[in-house]
C-alpha cells in the first residue's frame, strides 16, 4: 500500500538518452562492463554452437560461436536504444519508497533500499540494492523540479528512511 504521493513523473528516453544510459553503465564500474558485454557474448557464442548439434561440423560451431559473441554485443545498444526509446516511465516518489512502471512492468523500492542519489551531466542515478534508477535530466520540466527530485531523495536518505 502506498502513502502520500511526494513527487511524480512521466516521461520516455530518446534514442540518445537510451545510448547515455549505456556509456554511462560502462564508465560506471568493470562489473557493469561485463554485464554489458560478456553476458550477450556469452549468449552469442551459446548460440553460436547450435550449428555443431546440427551439422556436426566443429569449424562451423566455432565460427558460428566467434560470429555470436562478436555480434551481439554491438547487436544489444542498438536494440536496447530501441526498445528504450519507446517506452513510457512512470516515476513516483512516495512515503514508503519509490515506483517505478515502465510499460507494463512495475518496481516497487522501499526506501531503506536506496543507498545514494547521483547526478551526472546527463543522469539523476538513484543507487539502489539491486538496480540502479537512472532518469534523464530532460525528463524534468525545470531545473527547480529537477532539484526538488533529487532533495526528496537526499532528505530520506539523510532522515534514516532510506
Amino acid at each position: 500500500m502506498q502513502t502520500e504521493v511526494l513527487f511524480k513523473i512521466r516521461y520516455r528516453k530518446s534514442r540518445a538518452q537510451a545510448w547515455d544510459e549505456y556509456w554511462y553503465a560502462w564508465r560506471k564500474e568493470p562489473w557493469a562492463r561485463f554485464r554489458l558485454i560478456g553476458t550477450p557474448a556469452a549468449i552469442g557464442s551459446l548460440l553460436g554452437l547450435l550449428p555443431y548439434f546440427f551439422y556436426g561440423d566443429v569449424y562451423v560451431a566455432i565460427g558460428s560461436a566467434l560470429f555470436g559473441a562478436a555480434v551481439v554485443p554491438i547487436a544489444v545498444p542498438f536494440v536496447w536504444s530501441r526498445i528504450a526509446e519507446t517506452m513510457e516511465h512512470h516515476l513516483v516518489l512516495h512515503g514508503d519508497g519509490i515506483s517505478e512502471r515502465i510499460g507494463e512492468t512495475t518496481t516497487n523500492k522501499p526506501w531503506h533500499s536506496i543507498r545514494d542519489v547521483v547526478e551526472d551531466e546527463s543522469f539523476v542515478v538513484v543507487n539502489a540494492v539491486g538496480d540502479d534508477l537512472t532518469i534523464p535530466i530532460a525528463a524534468f520540466d525545470s531545473p527547480h523540479q529537477h532539484a526538488q527530485f533529487v532533495e526528496i531523495i537526499q532528505s530520506h536518505i539523510t532522515s534514516g528512511k532510506a
